[in-house]
């Protein structure tokens, strides 16, 4: 086995565990949470190489302990714990490389685990309440189970209370402290506007805490889902759904309290998405449908930022005798006319963990360019319903998604979706969130930017689209961000970088 921690020769999941076992396994999570702390944003040491203790490899690794290490071994060194970081980056990825097709699959699992991670700010915290709490329902839509009272029934508080609390637990373990806390003065004040201890307490233990023999049947779950022989299931498993997603606190390493592993996997439970998938497992198919409707009328609100644009939602036409809509939004400028498709999607299992099908996985999105296309056509034909959309100008598509699939645009998935027939790029709403607040005199280079990023097949690459252009801020996320009760209560003030932590034993 190797023994430096800038290796990067491959190791197979069965030479990974044994390295694991070697040491005692509540001591490694314990310097893991540690190493955690540390994460100050940045990727790459001074020298330009990769760091080992990254936010991604420290909860693959937690996740891997926890399932599969053992108590009694030797006390580890933090450098072990650099080493064992790093064999997880190197791990060998299940199923053949040969092709690419295999290439884009190991890819995109690798993405998957460190943007989320790499997106973490002020924006995932304000957007949940932006999102879910003050944007209403279009007129005549009743909720099918997002009625008044729904957040408190899925989430125990209000959104911007669970996120405030959220907020209070990862400060909390970034400056050291784990659950629960010593309520001194200075707490017993944050937490007032959050309803209390009583509250806070209910909140974090329904929906932060989890423990050692809850986590191992959670990953089971996940990991016996897609189906396969055992050694198959065996090798996918450190890929697989990690569950400090949805309980980042972790009970059983040590006595009496709860640790995060990862301290920035609890950013992630109350992002948007960590509310959609609370939603989605209590009431599946019809929250998603509430949440469609909000996600569309969100998006709407952010593109009315736009300065000096007529934004005209989306337009009943009549094709034959069937009444039809188009795309959802247009927003009309002076150099082109942007076509808006909303989709409330987030990725897949399979795009997360690179599993077969990955193409197949991305499919959901052709209902978004094959609106796009249609309505482009309505235009260019003069359909009348759409005469006061301009027909003298460029079109741009965007399908914006809840949540980032970030190989869409790829030139070798998008030959497998339908064909786009002007330029389009598949986007994440936090793209749409910082292309609203361009300076109106940037535009025209915007619009231009995306003829020299755009492919032969009308794909736009998104990324580097919007870099280099003048953004303000975001007026939308700023009054989110400030109604939230932890905010409030902090003075608007934020936690400093990362304290400089030394790695010590919980016995210290």
């Amino acid at each position: 086995m190797p023994g430096r921690s800038g290796e990067s020769t491959p190791v197979t999941y069965q030479e990974f565990v044994s390295l694991c076992r070697r040491f005692d396994r509540d001591q490694l999570l314990w310097l893991l949470y540690q190493a955690s702390r540390t994460w100050d944003g940045e990727t790459l040491l001074p020298n330009g190489q990769v760091k080992n203790v990254l936010p991604w490899t420290v909860a693959g690794v937690a996740g891997v302990l926890i399932c599969r290490g053992t108590s009694g071994g030797r006390r580890p060194a933090y450098a072990e714990v650099e080493l064992i970081c790093n064999r997880f980056m190197h791990l060998m990825q299940p199923g053949p490389l040969n092709g690419i097709d295999d290439l884009v699959r190991g890819l995109s699992r690798y993405i998957s685990q460190q943007a989320p991670h790499q997106r973490a700010g002020l924006a995932e915290l304000s957007r949940p309440v932006a999102l879910y709490a003050e944007t209403a329902f279009p007129d005549g839509y009743t909720p099918r189970v997002m009625a008044a009272g729904w957040e408190e029934d899925l989430l125990g508080a209000s959104v911007a209370r669970f996120v405030s609390i959220g907020f209070c637990l990862w400060a909390a373990a970034l400056s050291g402290s784990r659950y629960p806390f010593p309520w001194d003065e200075r707490m017993l004040s944050v937490v007032g506007d959050m309803g209390g201890i009583e509250v806070f307490s209910a909140v974090t233990e329904a929906q932060f805490l989890t423990d050692i023999d809850a986590f191992k049947s959670a990953r089971r779950a996940a990991v016996d889902g897609p189906g396969g022989t055992p050694n198959e299931r065996f090798v996918r498993e450190p890929f697989a759904y990690n569950p400090l997603v949805a309980r980042p606190l972790v009970g059983g390493i040590v006595p009496g309290e709860w640790i995060a592993p990862c301290v920035q996997m609890i950013e992630l439970r109350t992002s948007v998405q960590g509310v959609l998938y609370s939603g989605l497992e209590r009431w599946g198919q019809q929250f998603t449908d509430d949440a469609g409707q909000l996600f569309e009328r969100y998006v709407g609100r952010q593109l009315r930022l736009v300065e000096h644009a007529v934004v005209v939602p989306e337009i009943l036409y009549q094709d034959g005798r069937n009444a039809k809509k188009t795309i959802d939004w247009f927003v009309v400028l002076p150099e082109a006319v942007l076509l808006v498709e909303c989709k409330n999607s987030v990725p897949t299992a399979a795009v997360r963990e690179g599993l077969d099908g990955l193409g197949d996985a991305h499919q959901r999105l052709n209902k978004g360019i094959e609106q796009i296309n249609k309505t482009a056509q309505l235009i260019r034909e003069g359909q009348p319903e759409l005469s006061s959309i301009p027909a003298d100008r460029p079109l741009i598509g965007l399908v914006v998604t809840l949540g980032n699939f970030d190989f869409a645009n790829e030139v070798y998935l998008r030959a497998q979706m339908t064909a786009a027939d002007i330029p389009t790029s598949i986007v994440g709403i936090d793209f749409i969130e910082q292309l609203v607040t361009l300076v109106g005199t940037d535009w025209p280079g915007f619009i231009g930017k995306a003829v020299t990023l755009v492919q032969p097949t009308n794909v736009i690459e998104a990324r580097g689209w919007i870099d280099g252009f003048t953004l303000s801020e975001n007026p939308i996320l700023k009054l989110a961000f400030e109604s939230l009760p932890v905010i409030a209560a902090l003075g608007h003030s934020l936690p400093d970088a990362p304290p400089d932590v030394t790695p010590n034993s919980p016995e210290d």
